[in-house]
């Protein structure tokens, strides 16, 4: 199952991956941005909200940006939920709170090491060894 949903993000147009990448950056500024008054939530907790936002967002940064180092995805999207948590503080309505920066924080590496994950090739199975047992005649174990 692995090595069919591999295949399948591997066959996705990295420009298409990419820009669903920005649109999701561009969602999270613009949803943590918004006015207390114009927004609807889903019911979970705050925390959780964060965590499952920036692992999206974070999982599609991986795919799009294959040859970048995860610790680089990682870093940014952590300075970047510190940005958008402290720009809450000018918003009519909105607070930064420490928590929610390390909810997103925590999506955003979970993310990136999920996605990792799943675009890792499968582990190479070991060759078996082959024992001679005679001329000409080999045995393998």
């Amino acid at each position: 199952m692995r090595e069919v949903l591999r295949t399948r993000l591997d066959s996705l147009p990295a420009p298409l991956v990419r820009t669903g990448a920005w649109l999701c950056l561009i969602l999270l500024g613009v949803l943590s941005w918004l006015p207390s008054t114009m927004l609807k939530r889903t019911g979970l907790a705050g925390q959780i909200e964060h965590l499952f936002a920036y692992a999206c967002a974070a999982a599609a940064l991986t795919l799009g940006y294959q040859h970048s180092p995860r610790w680089r995805l990682m870093a940014g999207l952590v300075a970047y939920a510190a940005v958008l948590e402290v720009g809450q503080l000018y918003v009519p309505g909105r607070h930064a709170a420490v928590i929610d920066w390390a909810a997103s924080s925590l999506g955003a590496v979970l993310g990136v090491l999920a996605m990792a994950s799943l675009m890792q090739p499968p582990p190479r199975q070991r060759p078996r060894w082959v024992i001679p047992v005679g001329r000409g005649q080999a045995k393998a174990r």
